[in-house]
């Protein structure tokens, strides 16, 4: 080719022509069909002569140095490349070697000559943290900033994240990372609190079954763990028995409502037993309740609803039942099924103040239960319906 940046005409390997005067020509290389990437090497205030080189991708590659690209500044020192316009951060050296995985552009970091070499100092603030803050003598160029481990910083349920401009603003540098010092500095540790979460498994809809997780801090790391049904998991036919750390447990590790304290994630899982209880759930109904309205004078719907079934059953509602809120009683899980004998009594009541103007309603019979069934009794009538 007659050009070396490619642009220009190009002649075949034992190619025949005439030549019209004296031509210079290139060697023009292939990449045997491998992608190439683009490199753009933006001056940043600078200037330069070769903007963009071409590489194969994925392979190891020089990148070529500032004075082989024409670049320069006046006034200015070079320092390497940056992967943005800030320019604050060194990502490559001049000369320094890389494999391209994309097109990228990288920019020039300068350093006043004035800057160049001279001494500063970067302090290094504790910001709520245990130890001294300390200060370090520097050059004016590019520096490696200071950890935690090095400076003997540390602060209780918190872990090191870098660096901060200010003391209550957002992290700037990451730990280790090297930077463009041009004069005295002051940096904040950047603290980013401990949390740990425990997860918890329910453990029957599929193998591990449904998740939720609870986050403490590690400042506050107690926690008082959950019953499956305060989690909203209720298994037909099984008693939630708590908690273990294997998803293949038979026995509980962890009850509900215990309170441990963690010092790491924690995954829980349920742990279920078939459930050999006999019972069944019940619910009382008044129609009155049901029918009454509003605008109705006689009947508020203001009432109670206690029954008692063979003398062990119970259901007890002392609360009022607000006007028209509810038709039935909410529905009560009873220790107890089979053919039993039950009793069940009903006040309704014209007013707000317990025991004026109260009618009695009271039934009672035998009646076949089903074991884990749902029923509704008729305070009035005494029918027994199955739902």
């Amino acid at each position: 080719m007659t050009s070396a940046d490619g642009t220009s005409t190009d002649y075949t390997n034992g190619q025949k022509f005439t030549p019209s005067g004296d031509i210079t020509l290139y060697a023009r290389w292939s990449t045997n069909g491998k992608e190439e990437y683009t490199i753009t090497f933006n001056p940043n205030g600078g200037t330069i002569e070769t903007e963009s080189k071409k590489f194969i991708a994925e392979e190891e590659t020089t990148l070529p140095t500032a004075s082989s690209l024409g670049l320069s500044r006046e006034g200015y020192s070079f320092l390497g490349w940056a992967a943005n316009d800030s320019a604050e951060t060194l990502v490559w050296k001049d000369g320094s070697t890389i494999t391209p995985y994309t097109n990228q552009t990288m920019y020039a970091i300068w350093i006043e000559n004035s800057a160049y070499g001279k001494t500063f100092t970067i302090t290094y603030y504790l910001n709520d943290g245990s130890g001294a803050n300390k200060t370090v003598i520097v050059s004016g160029g590019i520096v490696t900033l200071e950890t935690d481990t090095n400076l003997g910083f540390a602060r209780s349920g918190y872990s090191y994240g870098g660096w901060q401009k200010t003391a209550d603003g957002a992290k700037t540098y990451n730990k280790s990372q090297k930077i463009v010092c041009s004069g005295n500095m002051n940096l904040y540790a950047h603290w980013v609190e401990i949390t740990y979460t425990i997860t918890y498994h329910e453990r029957y809809t599929t193998l591990l079954g449904d998740t939720t997780s609870e986050t403490v801090t590690a400042t506050s790391p107690t926690i008082t763990l959950k019953s499956a049904s305060q989690l909203g998991w209720i298994r037909q036919g099984y008693i939630f028995e708590g908690w273990s750390t294997s998803s293949s447990a038979v026995y509980a590790e962890y009850s509900a409502n215990e309170s441990i304290t963690l010092e790491q994630n924690l995954t829980l899982y349920a742990v279920w037993a078939a459930d050999e209880t006999v019972y069944i759930w019940v619910r009382l109904y008044h129609p009155e309740i049901s029918n009454s309205s509003s605008s109705s004078s006689n009947i508020r719907s203001y009432g109670y609803i206690s029954a008692t079934i063979d003398g062990d059953w119970k259901i007890s509602t002392d609360d009022d039942f607000s006007e028209n809120s509810y038709t039935s009683s909410p529905y009560q899980k009873i220790f107890a099924a089979g053919k039993v004998y039950y009793t069940t009594s009903y006040k309704l009541r014209t007013t707000t103040m317990k025991g004026a103007n109260e009618t009695s309603y009271n039934k009672n019979g035998y009646y076949e239960f089903t074991n884990r069934a749902y029923y509704t009794i008729n305070c009035v009538t005494g029918e027994i319906t199955k739902d």
